[in-house]
């Protein structure tokens, strides 16, 4: 604790003193919304001495970003007024079966596997097709003895890629390398039983009224620090069970992902994680490997802190719950939540909404908003909506952040 708190003072020192030597600066330029311990100290030094930031976002629509001023609830302020900015995601489109049917083709998320492209899942999968789990198991263990530990450089030097697993940059030896990677094994193994003991199936799912909450990989941007105090999505969950009428479940379903083998997952579950959610009022825990489709498909509701799982039930006609401040916030089927004693109400007045009706709401935010969206992305691997040409991204990223 008292490391972290003098790495975090020291970077605050330097920051500020930066910024008062370099008093032009007005400006600062996110690539990404800030996560990491530097740039997160960097956004709130800035923010301190009024410095504006910018931060690029993406949307649910493949090729489609946006630039906001931050982060947090209510103060995104991403309605920019850009000069000849020419996005038309529906063209000349009237028929609004088709317009649908063009927000469903360029999903963002469309054709990934546990939430990763699928030429990584690729990879991934030869490795487990060839080894049983107990051999792979083994494999790994001896692979940690041999695997080399990233260079943790101490400062910012040019062309360092720093290892994000140890974010503080500490030097680790081999050995203490070896058993951290192993105890992180051995936990994961148990994680993985556990999350196989809950339902793969659900009878007779579509004569459930519920609310469909599938959780975030953590840890990602997307939880900390965009869920701000939601952050923890088991605090999200309990809020929701303790202010829904008796007659509607929730089901949660945890990300396949953070049963891989990834060590920056390590503290983000422990072996009571989906036990607790499990004992909530009205709500039922089910496997990562419950299908997915089948859980989204049949919802009366879905719910998240600020996942794609919003965008698509949108496009089927079911409206959604958001817990942080996202692009799709506007969207008149969408509800941000934010007060407890409004939960209710609001989850009534989407119910209330058929699909024709959250359809059109779809339809009618993208016309209002896609002239403060921008035809561009903020990640390399996003380029495949561009086949892989970025002349088009980067000319009109640069116009707009201009």
């Amino acid at each position: 604790i008292n490391e972290n708190e003098n790495f975090f003072w020291e970077l605050a020192s330097y920051f500020k003193g930066f910024f008062l030597k370099n008093k032009n600066l007005k400006y600062i330029i996110f690539y990404n919304v800030p996560h990491l311990p530097w740039e997160l100290t960097l956004f709130y030094t800035a923010k301190l001495l009024n410095i504006k930031t910018l931060i690029l976002r993406k949307t649910s629509i493949g090729g489609v970003s946006y630039i906001s001023e931050d982060f947090r609830r209510f103060k995104k302020e991403h309605k920019f007024t850009y000069e000849n900015n020419d996005l038309n995601i529906f063209g000349n489109e009237s028929d609004k079966i088709k317009k649908i049917n063009i927000l469903k083709n360029t999903e963002f998320a469309k054709g990934q596997l546990d939430g990763i492209w699928p030429e990584i899942y690729k990879i991934r999968n030869k490795f487990w097709n060839v080894y049983t789990p107990t051999i792979a198991y083994y494999l790994s263990i001896i692979y940690y003895l041999i695997k080399p530990i990233n260079p943790q450089t101490l400062g910012a030097k040019e062309k360092i890629n720093l290892n994000s697993n140890f974010s503080r940059q500490r030097n680790i030896s081999r050995f203490d390398f070896f058993q951290l990677l192993y105890n992180y094994k051995k936990k994961l193994r148990k994680l993985v039983n556990i999350d196989n003991s809950y339902p793969k199936k659900l009878d007779k799912l579509e004569n459930l009224k519920y609310i469909f909450f599938p959780l975030h990989y953590q840890p990602e941007a997307t939880t900390m620090p965009e869920g701000y105090y939601f952050s923890q999505q088991n605090m999200a969950i309990k809020l929701l069970s303790e202010n829904i009428d008796d007659n509607i479940k929730i089901i949660v379903k945890d990300h396949p992902k953070q049963y891989y083998n990834d060590l920056r997952s390590y503290h983000y579950r422990d072996e009571e994680y989906l036990k607790k959610i499990n004992e909530f009022k009205n709500v039922t825990v089910v496997s990562s490997k419950f299908d997915y489709s089948s859980l989204l498909n049949n919802a009366t509701l879905t719910a998240t802190i600020s996942g794609s799982v919003s965008w698509q039930s949108l496009l089927r006609g079911i409206p959604s719950l958001v817990f942080s401040d996202t692009w799709l916030t506007d969207c008149k089927s969408v509800k941000l939540i934010h007060e407890k004693e409004n939960i209710k109400k609001e989850i009534n007045e989407l119910i209330n909404f058929n699909k024709d009706e959250v359809l059109n709401h779809v339809i009618n935010f993208i016309e209002e908003n896609q002239k403060y969206f921008l035809k561009t992305v903020i990640f390399s691997p996003h380029l495949r909506f561009f086949n892989y040409d970025n002349k088009i991204p980067l000319k009109n990223l640069q116009k707009h952040l201009l």
